[in-house]
C-alpha cells in the first residue's frame, strides 16, 4: 500500500467515526415495542419498527390471548424485570428542534398475575409521569403525549419503577420531529408541553394520520369531543388557513360547535392535579356559517379559571384565529369559557383546542451524552495524528 492509499483510508476511517458515533437521526420514528418484526399499519400507512437499535435492556412478551380488542401494537410490548433502573430508549436529536413523543402502555395481564404494575416515565431525566395500569379486559391502553425542547444532542425516555414488586413496560413509543421552529414557538429550549387535552368539535370521528392530506401530518391525534344542546357546525368550502400557527389539519377546521344561543357560553371543562402548574391552552377558530349575513358579527369574550383578564375575538368568515392563553398558572380542574360581548349577532363558536401544561428540563448533559462525545473527540483526534505523520 503506497503513501495515498493510505491517506486515503484515514481519511475514509475518519469520516466513517465521525457518522457511526450516533446513531442515524430519523423525523419520524414508530416503536412497537416488544415486537419481532416490522409491520405496516394498513388502514394509516405508518411502519412500525422494532425496538433493538434504541434499547439494550428488558424483555419482549405478547399480551394475554384473551385480550383481542386491541390494535396490532398494544399485542407485544418490552419489560423490565432485570432492576436495572432506569431502562431508557434513547434517540440521536437536533439541539434547536422539538419533538412530539407519544408512549402507550397496555397491561393486558401479559405476567398472568393479573397485578398491575405502577411505575415513572421520565424525559432526560425529568420526570414525565407516573403510570397506573390496570388490568380490565376493557382497559383502554394509557397514552402520555408531550412536546419536547431537549436543547441537547440526545433524547431519553427512561422507564423506571419507585418501589420494588412494580415491573415497568412499554407497548409503543413514536417520536416525530416538527420541522422548522415555527411550530409551538412558545416552547422554549430544555421546556416540554404535556399534552392535557387535543380536541376536535362538531365531528363523529378523530382526526389522524390517514397516509394522505385530509389527516395530521405530524401525527398528532385530535379527540372527537361532542358537546350536548350545541350546535354542530360544517363547512364543504376550502378556506386558505396555512398561515395558522401550529398547521392543525384542515379536518379539524372544517368543523365547529356553535353555544345554544347568545345568551349561552361555551365551557371547556379539563382536569389537572391539585398543584400549581402553568397552563398554555391553544384556542383555534375558524368561522364557517356561510349563510351568514352581511351585518352579522361573532364577537366573544375569552376566559380561564375566572380570572379577571380576558380575550376578545371577532371572527371573520374564512379567516382562521388561533387564541393562545399563556402562561396561565392554575390548580385543580379549570374551565375555559366563552362568552357573547354586547353586540354581537352571532354566539360563541369553536372548532379545536389544545391544552397543554408546561415542564421545565434544565440540567446537566446527560453521562451517556457526554461519553459519546468523548470517545468521538478522541478518536478523531488519534486519526488526525497518525494522518498527520504521513
Amino acid at each position: 500500500m503506497n503513501l495515498w492509499h493510505l491517506k486515503v483510508l484515514l481519511l475514509f476511517l475518519l469520516i466513517h467515526a465521525t457518522e457511526s458515533a450516533f446513531p442515524e437521526t430519523y423525523q419520524w420514528i414508530n416503536i412497537d415495542c416488544g415486537a419481532e418484526s416490522y409491520t405496516l399499519d394498513t388502514k394509516n400507512l405508518i411502519n412500525w419498527e422494532t425496538d433493538t437499535e434504541y434499547i439494550q435492556t428488558g424483555k419482549n412478551k405478547n399480551v394475554t390471548e384473551m385480550y383481542t380488542n386491541i390494535t396490532m401494537q398494544m399485542k407485544t410490548l418490552r419489560y423490565f424485570p432485570e432492576n436495572t433502573s432506569p431502562n431508557c430508549y434513547s434517540f440521536l436529536t437536533d439541539g434547536i428542534e422539538k419533538y412530539i413523543v407519544r408512549a402507550s402502555f397496555y397491561y393486558g395481564n401479559y405476567d398472568g398475575l393479573m397485578k398491575p404494575p405502577t411505575f415513572n416515565v421520565s424525559v432526560n431525566g425529568f420526570k414525565w409521569m407516573t403510570v397506573v395500569t390496570n388490568s380490565s379486559q376493557d382497559e383502554e391502553p394509557i397514552v402520555i403525549e408531550g412536546i419536547f425542547s431537549p436543547g441537547a444532542d440526545q433524547m431519553q425516555v427512561c422507564l423506571e419503577s419507585p418501589q420494588d414488586g412494580d415491573v415497568p413496560f412499554i407497548s409503543s413509543l413514536e417520536v416525530v420531529q416538527l420541522p422548522f421552529n415555527t411550530y409551538y414557538r412558545l416552547i422554549e429550549l430544555r421546556t416540554a408541553f404535556l399534552l392535557q387535552q387535543r380536541a376536535t368539535f362538531g365531528r363523529e370521528e378523530d382526526v389522524v394520520y390517514t397516509g394522505n392530506f385530509t389527516g395530521d401530518r405530524f401525527n398528532r391525534i385530535w379527540k372527537a369531543k361532542g358537546f350536548p344542546n350545541h350546535t354542530n357546525m360544517s363547512t364543504s368550502l376550502q378556506y386558505s388557513y396555512y398561515y395558522v400557527d401550529n398547521q392543525p389539519p384542515y379536518a379539524v377546521l372544517e368543523n365547529a360547535i356553535e353555544a345554544p344561543s347568545l345568551l349561552d357560553p361555551i365551557i371547556l371543562s379539563f382536569n389537572l392535579s391539585q398543584t400549581n402548574q402553568s397552563l398554555c391552552a391553544m384556542l383555534y377558530f375558524l368561522e364557517i356559517n356561510n349563510s351568514r349575513k352581511v351585518n352579522d358579527s361573532r364577537e366573544f369574550q375569552i376566559n380561564i379559571g375566572g380570572q379577571k383578564n380576558t380575550t376578545t375575538v371577532n371572527l371573520q368568515l374564512g379567516e382562521p384565529v388561533l387564541v393562545t392563553l399563556y402562561p396561565e398558572w392554575v390548580v385543580g380542574p379549570v374551565n375555559i369559557t366563552m362568552s357573547a360581548v354586547q353586540g354581537s349577532t352571532l354566539p360563541p363558536m369553536i372548532n379545536a383546542m389544545e391544552v397543554y401544561t408546561v415542564m421545565e428540563m434544565y440540567s446537566v448533559p446527560s453521562p451517556t451524552s457526554e461519553a459519546s462525545r468523548a470517545l468521538l473527540s478522541f478518536t478523531f483526534l488519534v486519526l488526525c495524528y497518525f494522518y498527520a505523520l504521513l
